[in-house]
């Protein structure tokens, strides 16, 4: 084949190539905009079961929602809607250290709704049961006052898959997490339980499964001497 014919092919096999990206980025623009489309829809259909659940709440109900409630350490009264709504500010004292982990540390430009609400009630060492949608953003809500408190966080969780994507995630952000369960080595096991009465503890967050908690005697005593090695506010279980 000559010059001629393979220049001719090159040019027919380039314009074949051009075609095709220009389909491949035609796609892609769809496909951006129905994703676009589709948060608009989700952040909207939140919104909505935010707006449902608040409707739902009797007046004289004394939680913001039926999935919230907090109160206080100890005996004492269900915080009232008017109180818990205090702590959707961001005036308090480790507000701007919550903002600039946000965004240095997650990545996050802002919160989700009931968020920050959650992680201020939790830096103010109030107790908190919180119930949110899968997809809402519920492991923030302790993950980030771990990253803004001394010490470290406890997480139970009967999910060794959930623990495994979340230390993958943390350490991705270079944020120190440990786990413990049944398939634990003894040496990894003893090192993260030593690190638990470390007052400079070599991790933020520990995950742990409810076996583990319940069956083994040594984590529960090396639990309770963190507890004595630290302040109660910065030793905290979510």
């Amino acid at each position: 084949m000559d010059d001629a014919g393979r220049t001719s092919d090159v040019q027919a096999e380039l314009d074949s190539v051009e075609t095709e990206l220009e389909l491949v980025e035609l796609q892609i623009a769809d496909l951006l905009q129905k994703q676009a489309d589709l948060t608009t829809r989700k952040n909207a259909l939140l919104q909505q079961l935010e707006e449902a659940c608040d409707a739902a709440q009797p007046a004289s109900s004394s939680s913001s929602s039926s999935s919230f409630s907090s109160k206080s350490s100890g005996a004492g009264p269900v915080m009232s809607r008017q109180e818990l709504q205090r702590y959707d500010n961001t005036d308090f004292p480790w507000s701007k250290e919550l903002e600039q982990h946000l965004k240095d540390s997650f990545h996050l430009s802002k919160f989700r709704p009931l968020q920050l609400r959650a992680i201020n009630l939790t830096m103010s060492g109030r107790d908190l049961f919180l119930v949110m949608p899968t997809g809402r953003g519920k492991s923030l809500c302790y993950q980030l006052p771990a990253v803004c408190s001394k010490g470290f966080t406890l997480v139970v969780t009967p999910l060794v898959s959930l623990m495994e994507d979340q230390i993958m995630y943390l350490k991705s952000i270079n944020v120190s997490a440990a786990m413990l369960n049944a398939s634990s080595s003894k040496e990894h096991a003893k090192t993260v339980m030593a690190g638990m009465t470390d007052t400079k503890a070599p991790f933020k967050l520990v995950y742990v499964t409810p076996e583990k908690i319940a069956k083994s005697k040594l984590l529960m005593s090396r639990l309770e001497k963190g507890l004595q090695c630290r302040p109660a506010e910065s030793y905290r279980c979510g």
